[in-house]
């Protein structure tokens, strides 16, 4: 997702972000197309996008997830902590899922994680 929006990004709330219910996703060669239901809109998502979308559970902070997102991409340098650049991207990554509806915003440890089904396109 590339799109910017006028809002700031680090004004994000603070609490944890969730998968919006209601939506369909189909995993294509490791990125997705996300399907929302009651919006009938199509959103394509690259494999970080792709990824970050998964890791909102309701449960993960904005801290946790861009640590899982160094780990799978392996961008951790040697040092100790998860660089500003890439929580930096996270956070722009999730405003922008939270923009097009495809997640919210998760209170505590609640969860509201996707319970659909990711249906891998065929070949």
């Amino acid at each position: 997702m590339i799109r910017m929006h006028s809002q700031n990004p680090s004004s994000i709330q603070t609490t944890r972000p969730r998968q919006r219910s209601g939506i369909r996703a189909y995993e294509i060669d490791g990125e997705a197309v996300l399907y929302d239901l009651a919006r009938d809109t199509v959103h394509y998502l690259n494999r970080t996008a792709w990824l970050i979308w998964r890791l909102c559970d309701g449960g993960a902070r904005e801290e946790d997830i861009s640590q899982k997102v160094a780990v799978t991409f392996d961008l951790l340098p040697q040092q100790a902590g998860v660089p500003d650049s890439i929580l930096h991207d996270t956070r722009m990554t999730l405003h922008s899922l939270a923009v097009d509806g495809l997640i919210d915003w998760a209170g505590g440890s609640e969860s509201g994680a996707y319970t659909g089904e990711i249906t891998k396109w065929p070949d």
